[in-house]
């Protein structure tokens, strides 16, 4: 038989962030050592990251992640061995600074339109001096995504590519001690998130307003954002996947919540 569980705090007594809790050096140095160590695993001598959670796991800094996830503004280089460079969006570059060595302004072109391509070119000759200067021109380049205009300037830079992927899952699969620390602290903020969104629930109120009260319960506590609208009553609730919107939470309605939160350092 299980045990009983444990009485679930209140709400004031649940974990608040403290920076002094995290060695955020120690944080950022393990996890760049994981990532190298399965970069060497897979015989990935250097890895070109665009993905928002790569960067911040290689390098320590995540610049508004919202925007930057779907507009190639940032990117790092990290190799096997050595420091990274981070590439960033020039308007960031003093945050990112604080932190990381090597820092240099971004090429982008998305929005560039029939420019695109030749600015797309130019970024790719920026790659290779790079990998020059680290030693690795001649190497593959693992690469987590890059839109159409980048991957025809890689290949028109004769810049071989591969996928990077299996190295950067492989890194997650051991938790630094200090990845742990920040688990703790997360699930203390995800408590205090589902203790004030079931507090609010009453007949009248809206699905927005209980998902606005979930937003607020974690961004009080150092919490980066919510990145779904996830809360449904009554019928919206099944089949799942509805997203907050208008409809009023009605006497005896069963109430869904998805937390999809990032929380404290992500």
């Amino acid at each position: 038989m299980l045990p009983p569980m444990p009485p679930r705090p209140r709400v004031h007594q649940l974990s608040v962030p403290n920076l002094s809790e995290i060695d955020f050096g120690a944080l950022r140095a393990g996890r760049l050592a994981r990532l190298q160590a399965m970069l060497k695993r897979h015989d990935f001598p250097v890895a070109l990251l665009y993905n928002t959670a790569n960067i911040r796991y290689a390098t320590g800094v995540d610049v508004m992640a919202v925007w930057t996830a779907g507009t190639f503004a940032r990117y790092c280089l990290v190799p096997a061995e050595g420091a990274p460079i981070l590439f960033e969006y020039k308007g960031s570059i003093h945050v990112s600074q604080k932190v990381v060595r090597d820092v240099r302004p971004a090429y982008t072109w998305q929005y560039g339109g029939a420019a695109a391509r030749d600015k797309a070119r130019e970024w790719a000759r920026s790659i290779r001096s790079a990998l020059r200067e680290l030693g690795l021109e001649r190497e593959r380049l693992a690469v987590d995504k890059v839109d159409t205009a980048g991957f025809l300037a890689l290949q028109d830079e004769g810049i071989a590519i591969t996928d990077v992927g299996a190295a950067t899952v492989d890194a997650r699969e051991v938790k630094t001690p200090e990845e742990v620390a920040l688990f703790a602290i997360n699930g203390g903020i995800g408590d205090a998130m589902l203790a004030e969104f079931e507090a609010a629930i009453r007949p009248g109120i809206r699905e927005y307003e209980l998902w606005a009260v979930l937003s607020d319960a974690l961004l009080r506590r150092h919490g980066e954002g919510l990145f779904t609208r996830l809360v449904a009553s009554g019928t919206n609730t099944n089949p799942w996947l509805t997203e907050a919107h208008d409809k009023v939470v009605m006497p005896g309605d069963l109430v869904g919540v998805d937390t999809d939160a990032n929380g404290y350092e992500g």
